[in-house]
């Protein structure tokens, strides 16, 4: 979601640009969720604004200054490619440019003050820097198939596959990484560093399909069986299930946003997070991370024992669901 400058009339016409016909994918999904006022405020993190989503465990991330321009350029270049969208099925059987001028009216320049303000320079404030993945805009000018969609450049997970780490803490909603970032993964836990992931349970996965974690226990099991350690949310809670999109690196630096670190954002998905180098922020959220894990009414670790014990029981299921066909709907869905 994008909040247009409330000063402008822009704001009116916002809901009217949708995510365009997909080439060939289930689903194209502007994914990201940014709350952006009058290009000054923008507050980024996992959380959709509606009802069912009160339910899930969220966290998002208030910034000012350059960073906030940052986000105002991603979403021109969204906002006048949805606009281009438009026009072309809208205007397809106009007489004259009548139509074409009224919708191009709607763009807005870098040029105007309204909409890119200076931005204000905090001597004090952290280091930050936006990372934003474009899907759908890719799609649309190069019309990939599957497996390049699952493979095209991606600027949330290339940047994360290159930081080093001792110990990564974060919140993951399903445990179905693209090949990148398992092999990410699997190569640091190879070398003995520690990963620790909060996660949905079976029953906590329920509140939107479970399908997702089913599909995702023969990796969950090997990661277990690595040495990662998995926590499963326990769905006996206010908060039923986990939403929210965090990595914290060694205390150092933190990367928050929208993108779930799964094939779906990857694959079809526009997402956006940023980039945080605070040794203050990462160090306030390990504490709640830590607390989370170790508190047994919230989550609960899972060991290889237990999710053999599932995958016995669900696996017709698992067989259903890496079938060929449904295999691949599901790496775009999630």
């Amino acid at each position: 979601m994008y909040f247009l400058p409330y000063k402008e009339k822009f704001l009116s016409h916002a809901s009217g640009l949708q995510c365009p016909l997909r080439h060939g994918a289930m689903t194209h999904s502007l994914h990201e969720k940014i709350f952006l006022v009058d290009g000054e405020v923008a507050i980024i993190g996992g959380r959709n604004v509606s009802d069912s989503s009160f339910n899930g465990k969220d966290l998002e991330v208030k910034m000012q200054g350059e960073v906030v321009g940052q986000i105002q350029d991603h979403f021109k270049i969204m906002f006048d490619f949805l606009l281009d969208m438009k026009v072309k099925s809208q205007c397809m059987m106009s007489e004259d440019d009548s139509c074409e001028k009224s919708l191009n009216n709607l763009k807005f320049s870098s040029d105007n003050l309204d909409f890119f303000p200076k931005q204000t320079v905090f001597e004090d404030g952290e280091e930050a820097r936006l990372l934003s993945h474009e899907a759908v805009l890719h799609h649309f000018q190069k019309k990939m198939n599957r497996e390049e969609r699952l493979q095209q450049r991606d600027d949330i997970l290339d940047t994360v596959i290159n930081i080093p780490f001792k110990t990564l803490k974060a919140y993951q909603y399903f445990m179905m990484p693209t090949e990148r970032f398992k092999n990410y993964l699997n190569e640091n836990l190879d070398k003995g560093n520690k990963i620790e992931i909060i996660t949905n349970s079976l029953e906590s996965g329920k509140f939107s399909s479970n399908s997702g974690y089913i599909y995702a226990l023969p990796d969950t099991l090997d990661f277990v069986e690595r040495g990662m350690a998995v926590y499963q949310w326990e769905r006996n809670q206010k908060l039923h299930y986990v939403h929210e999109k965090v990595l914290i690196f060694d205390n150092e630096q933190v990367i928050i946003g929208s993108h779930n670190f799964v094939t779906g954002s990857t694959g079809v998905s526009n997402e956006i997070a940023v980039q945080i180098k605070s040794k203050n922020l990462a160090e306030k959220l390990t504490i709640v991370f830590d607390e989370e894990k170790n508190n047994a009414s919230i989550t609960k670790k899972v060991e290889s024992s237990f999710l053999k014990l599932e995958m016995n029981e669900l696996k017709k299921k698992i067989k259903f669901f890496r079938g060929r066909i449904i295999k691949g709907v599901l790496r775009e869905i999630y």
